[in-house]
């Protein structure tokens, strides 16, 4: 049998199948989209940090 956590495997499925749909299915204006929504998240949680 092998013994691994459930949640780690999650969290590295969505890591694979997230590099390989930004690489296949998104234009670039999608992911730059995406890429500024997830800048202006972590200035937020900074800010709100600080």
């Amino acid at each position: 049998m092998i013994h691994v956590s459930g949640v780690i495997a999650v969290v590295i499925s969505g890591l694979v199948f997230g590099n390989y749909g930004g690489n296949i299915g998104m234009s670039p204006v999608t992911k730059l989209n995406i890429n500024t929504f997830g800048a202006l998240l972590l200035l937020s949680q900074i800010q709100l940090y600080f």
